[in-house]
Protein backbone atom coordinates (compact mmCIF):
# COMPACT_ATOMS: atom_id res chain seq x y z
CA UNK A 1 0.00 0.00 0.00
CA UNK A 2 1.02 3.61 -0.93
CA UNK A 3 -0.31 6.57 0.01
CA UNK A 4 -0.13 9.69 -2.02
CA UNK A 5 -1.28 13.31 -1.04
CA UNK A 6 -1.52 16.57 -3.07
CA UNK A 7 -1.59 19.88 -1.57
CA UNK A 8 -2.66 23.17 -1.87
CA UNK A 9 -2.04 26.41 -0.46
CA UNK A 10 -5.10 27.95 0.05
CA UNK A 11 -5.57 31.73 -1.25
CA UNK A 12 -2.13 31.52 -2.41
CA UNK A 13 -2.94 33.61 -5.43
CA UNK A 14 -4.39 36.68 -3.32
CA UNK A 15 -1.40 36.28 -0.79
CA UNK A 16 1.18 36.72 -3.54
CA UNK A 17 -0.93 39.88 -4.43
CA UNK A 18 -1.59 41.41 -1.17
CA UNK A 19 2.38 40.69 0.03
CA UNK A 20 4.26 40.70 -2.61
CA UNK A 21 6.16 37.89 -4.76
CA UNK A 22 8.87 37.58 -2.82
CA UNK A 23 7.13 37.00 0.65
CA UNK A 24 5.05 34.13 -1.76
CA UNK A 25 7.85 32.42 -2.73
CA UNK A 26 9.13 32.50 1.11
CA UNK A 27 6.42 30.65 2.19
CA UNK A 28 6.38 27.98 -0.52
CA UNK A 29 10.17 27.09 0.58
CA UNK A 30 9.31 27.50 4.43
CA UNK A 31 6.45 24.89 3.59
CA UNK A 32 8.69 23.15 1.38
CA UNK A 33 10.93 22.58 4.46
CA UNK A 34 8.36 22.17 6.79
CA UNK A 35 6.54 19.30 4.69
CA UNK A 36 9.66 17.67 4.43
CA UNK A 37 10.27 17.69 8.37
CA UNK A 38 6.58 17.04 9.03
CA UNK A 39 6.06 13.93 6.72
CA UNK A 40 9.09 12.45 6.13
CA UNK A 41 8.19 11.31 2.55
CA UNK A 42 9.04 8.86 0.60
CA UNK A 43 8.89 11.36 -2.45
CA UNK A 44 8.30 15.20 -1.82
CA UNK A 45 7.84 18.19 -3.79
CA UNK A 46 6.50 21.35 -5.90
CA UNK A 47 3.65 20.32 -8.75
CA UNK A 48 2.62 23.21 -10.24
CA UNK A 49 2.37 26.55 -8.88
CA UNK A 50 1.68 25.93 -5.41
CA UNK A 51 0.41 22.49 -5.48
CA UNK A 52 2.65 19.81 -3.08
CA UNK A 53 2.89 16.23 -4.41
CA UNK A 54 3.72 13.00 -1.65
CA UNK A 55 4.11 9.80 -1.71
CA UNK A 56 4.78 7.80 1.73
CA UNK A 57 5.27 3.92 2.32
CA UNK A 58 1.90 2.60 4.10
CA UNK A 59 -1.40 3.38 4.65
CA UNK A 60 -3.24 6.52 5.35
CA UNK A 61 -3.98 5.21 9.15
CA UNK A 62 -0.59 4.52 9.41
CA UNK A 63 0.55 8.27 8.33
CA UNK A 64 -2.73 9.95 9.62
CA UNK A 65 -0.79 11.71 12.45
CA UNK A 66 1.66 13.23 10.46
CA UNK A 67 -0.69 14.72 7.48
CA UNK A 68 -3.11 16.16 10.06
CA UNK A 69 -0.09 17.49 11.78
CA UNK A 70 1.32 19.15 8.57
CA UNK A 71 -2.56 20.70 8.56
CA UNK A 72 -2.10 22.25 12.20
CA UNK A 73 1.06 23.18 11.68
CA UNK A 74 0.65 25.32 8.54
CA UNK A 75 -1.29 27.64 10.24
CA UNK A 76 0.59 27.91 13.64
CA UNK A 77 3.71 28.04 12.36
CA UNK A 78 3.55 30.10 8.78
CA UNK A 79 0.18 31.37 9.12
CA UNK A 80 -1.70 29.76 5.93
CA UNK A 81 -3.80 26.88 5.27
CA UNK A 82 -3.62 23.65 3.07
CA UNK A 83 -5.92 22.12 1.48
CA UNK A 84 -5.06 18.21 0.83
CA UNK A 85 -6.47 14.88 -1.51
CA UNK A 86 -5.09 12.39 -0.41
CA UNK A 87 -5.42 8.57 -2.13
CA UNK A 88 -4.47 4.81 -0.92
CA UNK A 89 -2.86 3.05 -3.83
CA UNK A 90 -1.82 -0.24 -4.35
CA UNK A 91 1.35 -0.01 -6.42
CA UNK A 92 0.25 -1.07 -9.98
CA UNK A 93 -1.29 1.89 -10.54
CA UNK A 94 -1.16 4.78 -13.68
CA UNK A 95 0.51 7.44 -12.22
CA UNK A 96 -2.09 9.72 -14.55
CA UNK A 97 -5.01 7.97 -12.93
CA UNK A 98 -3.43 8.76 -9.28
CA UNK A 99 -2.56 12.46 -10.58
CA UNK A 100 -6.56 12.48 -11.23
CA UNK A 101 -8.13 11.03 -7.75
CA UNK A 102 -5.90 13.34 -6.24
CA UNK A 103 -7.23 16.15 -7.98
CA UNK A 104 -10.70 15.47 -7.11
CA UNK A 105 -10.13 14.74 -3.85
CA UNK A 106 -8.14 18.06 -3.28
CA UNK A 107 -11.18 19.77 -5.09
CA UNK A 108 -13.33 17.87 -3.13
CA UNK A 109 -11.48 19.26 0.26
CA UNK A 110 -11.32 22.80 -1.12
CA UNK A 111 -15.19 22.89 -1.96
CA UNK A 112 -16.29 21.90 1.62
CA UNK A 113 -14.28 25.20 3.18
CA UNK A 114 -10.90 24.71 2.88
CA UNK A 115 -8.18 23.73 5.35
CA UNK A 116 -9.29 20.10 5.08
CA UNK A 117 -8.11 16.55 4.10
CA UNK A 118 -10.36 14.19 1.68
CA UNK A 119 -9.45 10.73 1.93
CA UNK A 120 -10.28 8.16 -1.01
Amino acid sequence: MVTYGLIDIDNFTAYNQINGFEKGNDILIEFLKLGQKTLNPKTWGKFGSDEYLFVLNGSFNEHNHSIFELLKRSKEVLNITISIGVSEQVVNVEVKEIINLLRVNLLTAKGHGKNRICVT
